[in-house]
């Protein structure tokens, strides 16, 4: 810069104000009407504590939104809700927010308390996740079948759910839940990924079937050997720490595995045997039942 050139302070615009809260308004206002102009036009992505219509409609549009007040006093109107691309709330509750009015709705973090019928969740949602929540097998065989991911992580009332009308699920994450095998066995093919980490109500169940799936976690769960013996031959990676109902499975005929997880799990010096030549990385620190 010259000594003849003036110093000057650009507004603030695109990306560099869609991080800032919604708590930062007051601040943004006491910083003068241009950069606040810049603030509410392009900022996408909202979080308060407790929804504030008054505030929201400063906004031109906001698609991320996230409330992180348990009990929320104000419903957000419908206008607000059709525009969300990802919503965040501690509890659903349908006289705070009406699904059905998320019409663009792709990402959606709850819990769910109460059951939910087909019609209340729209047909853009791609992900869900009800982790750490009470939500039943009845909301859950009516999620939406464009449904690409479901994280159901410590969820405590299910067993009996069936989700084989979602052909597009990639990923689900059961673990540390009350799955049981019965519904594992009706997995989608189109499935990629599985978390069955911490399950105590699995043993048996047999997904020989998901031919897309690659990876898999049962660590500390109660899977056997029978099992792990019905494993597709897609798998890439299997975790199978702390696992101490398994011995001596084969999984000779997963031809394209490169990385299995075992330590201190309960596995024999016969299931290394039958371990599949593409194995590029193994983990068998603390098996007490290895000897060589």
């Amino acid at each position: 810069m010259s000594k003849d050139q003036p110093f000057s302070i650009y507004p603030v615009q695109g990306n560099h104000v869609k991080y800032l809260s919604g708590n930062n308004s007051k601040a943004v206002s006491s910083l003068g009407e241009e950069y606040e102009s810049s603030y509410f036009e392009f900022n996408r992505e909202l979080e308060l504590d407790q929804y504030d219509d008054e505030l929201c409609s400063k906004f031109t549009k906001i698609k991320k939104l996230v409330l992180t007040g348990e009990n929320q006093k104000q419903s957000v109107p419908r206008e607000k809700l059709s525009v969300l691309v990802s919503l965040q709330v501690c509890r659903l509750d349908k006289n705070v927010i009406n699904l059905r009015d998320c019409t663009r709705l792709e990402k959606l973090t709850c819990k769910i308390e109460e059951t939910l019928s087909k019609e209340d969740f729209p047909l853009t949602l791609k992900m869900i996740d009800c982790s750490d929540c009470t939500i039943n097998d009845t909301t859950i065989d009516n999620f939406p079948v464009s449904l690409e991911e479901i994280n159901l992580k410590r969820c405590h009332d299910i067993s009996t759910f069936n989700i084989n009308h979602l052909v597009n699920l990639k990923k689900i994450d059961c673990s540390q839940s009350t799955i049981t095998d019965a519904v594992i066995n009706n997995f989608l093919v189109s499935l990629e990924e599985i978390d069955l980490l911490g399950c105590a109500n699995i043993s048996t169940f047999n997904i020989q079937h998901l031919m897309s799936l690659k990876i898999i976690d049962c660590s500390s769960s109660t899977i056997t050997d029978a099992a792990i013996n019905n494993f597709p031959v897609s798998l890439e990676e299997i975790k199978l720490m702390g696992c101490q109902k398994i011995r001596n499975f084969n999984i000779n005929h997963l031809v394209k595995l490169k990385k299995i997880y075992c330590r201190g799990s309960s596995i024999t010096d016969r299931a290394l045997e039958n371990f599949p030549v593409s194995l590029e990385t193994r983990d068998l620190n603390n098996c007490k039942n290895i000897v060589q």
